[in-house]
């Protein structure tokens, strides 16, 4: 009778305000309620749950937003099953997890204690490194305060700002042998830093994760834009081949035809191992024992390309990853962290950017399209509705990033330099998602969608939606 009630339509906002309070509070109990029993009937009960989240999630956010405290409390459980974290508006998650970082660290934020840097510009890459590596967690979890010497004033906030500023670019400066920037300009581990910083590699990305760390806790926002995958890294998601896409998209592609060709027929001379570029040569790493004489068959093609692909993402940066993730979650909680998906991981880091629709229109590469067909002003006009949260997940889906470069979309990079956005017919209609492929910054949009309603929701369910792969062992 509550789900009957709260999901039967209401003619207006204010028949849907005046629903009784009675029905909430025995819905946000039927939420809560803990699953026990048999696991299968466990399972049929998070597919209620988020069937029922599904279908009543504008009513359930409109709840949250005029009752915050909700998300901590009866509906916890949205954000405990992964299957209705997405379903939950960002702008919620993100005030829940202000208001919890808040309350667990009030003890120390009040305590009048600082975590006070005093740095010399010259030197602030090495003074930072040392100032946040004897820090202890609790140190951390205090109030910031910056100073530079020889400089007058005092930190009202705005040192502060500009100290994470420079670090942030100081600190995924390619020169340096620790990161390595994509094509699409997002940030992942370079494999090869364990050898050309061999002293002190690990303790640079756990300095590189609490920097990052801190400057969330703190609600500065940073420009350290990571692939996708590395996004999941954090969140503890699992990762798929086709992540690869925005990391490495020459490699993506090759990984895709050996998909779409017959191998036994081509007979490529794959075996069970990738190539690793060191600093003088090139490196043999088994993916499985004895790999280098498993020769790549139809067969076992799959099996190939998951492993190649976790090597690249996963295995390949494994320390540098892990010891990232430590100085991270040393400074904010990882509980609190795995409310977001990655592309909203990456907006509370970031921040959201601006998004000029008229230029990425003017700036539009239509394939199997005209720019006067139906579905493609039904298209503009859904982007058009989205909020500023969808719009930037909308770019991370297309690109990879919802980084917007300074030039505007003329200036977007692809596998080989300059690359529009396009958008390209693809077969089927409402029965298929929109597709992307964030190395040519192209999206496919089914021809055959029956109206803007049904194009609208298909859209914002594919750039919602997270994805099933493997994770970092």
């Amino acid at each position: 009778d509550v789900m009957a009630q709260l999901s039967a339509p209401a003619d207006d906002d204010a028949a849907a305000a005046s629903r009784p309070a009675g029905v909430m509070h025995e819905a946000a109990r039927w939420l809560a309620k803990p699953a026990t029993g048999h696991a299968e009937r466990r399972s049929r009960g998070k597919l209620r749950v988020s069937a029922f989240a599904e279908s009543c999630s504008v009513l359930l956010n409109g709840l949250i937003r005029s009752r915050p405290s909700l998300l901590a409390g009866p509906f916890a459980p949205l954000l405990r099953l992964s299957e209705c974290r997405p379903l939950v508006d960002f702008d919620n998650k993100r005030k829940f997890f202000r208001r919890q970082c808040a309350e667990r660290f009030r003890s120390r934020l009040n305590s009048g204690g600082r975590f006070s840097l005093t740095l010399k510009r010259s030197t602030l890459l090495q003074d930072a490194f040392r100032a946040f590596s004897e820090a202890s967690p609790e140190d951390l979890h205090k109030r910031l305060t910056v100073n530079f010497s020889g400089e007058f004033g005092q930190d009202a906030g705005g040192l502060t700002r500009e100290f994470f500023s420079v670090i942030t670019r100081e600190l995924f400066d390619p020169n340096y042998g620790y990161w390595r920037r994509t094509p699409q300009g997002t940030f992942q581990p370079d494999p090869r830093s364990r050898q050309v910083q061999a002293a002190d590699f690990v303790s640079f990305f756990r300095f590189s994760g609490r920097v990052v760390g801190k400057a969330l806790l703190d609600g500065q926002l940073v420009d350290a834009h990571f692939t996708r995958s590395f996004y999941k890294h954090i969140l503890g998601a699992p990762i798929a081949y086709h992540d690869l896409e925005d990391m490495d998209p020459e490699f993506y592609r090759s990984l895709r035809q050996v998909l779409e060709m017959d191998i036994d027929e081509a007979y490529l001379g794959l075996v069970f191992a990738a190539d690793e570029q060191g600093l003088d040569k090139v490196h043999t790493v088994p993916l499985v024992p004895g790999g280098e004489d498993i020769d790549v068959t139809e067969a076992n093609k799959m099996e190939y390309v998951q492993l190649v692909a976790q090597h690249r993402m996963t295995s390949s940066i494994l320390e540098q990853s892990r010891a990232f993730l430590r100085g991270f979650f040393e400074v904010v909680p990882r509980d609190l962290v795995s409310i977001f998906t990655e592309s909203e991981l990456e907006l509370i880091i970031c921040g959201l950017p601006t998004i000029d629709l008229d230029d990425l229109r003017a700036n539009t590469v239509y394939q199997g399209f005209r720019p006067t067909d139906q579905v493609i002003r039904w298209f503009w006009a859904a982007l058009r509705s989205f909020d500023e949260q969808d719009r930037a997940r909308f770019i991370m889906f297309a690109t990879g990033t919802s980084k917007v470069p300074l030039e505007g979309f003329k200036a977007l990079q692809g596998t080989n330099g300059t690359q529009l956005f396009t958008i390209t017919r693809a077969n089927g209609g409402d029965e298929r998602l929109p597709s992307s492929h964030t190395c040519f910054n192209s999206i496919e949009i089914p021809g055959g969608y029956s109206s803007k309603a049904s194009l609208r929701q298909r859209l914002l369910l594919a750039v919602r939606e997270g994805s099933e792969g493997f994770g970092m062992a």
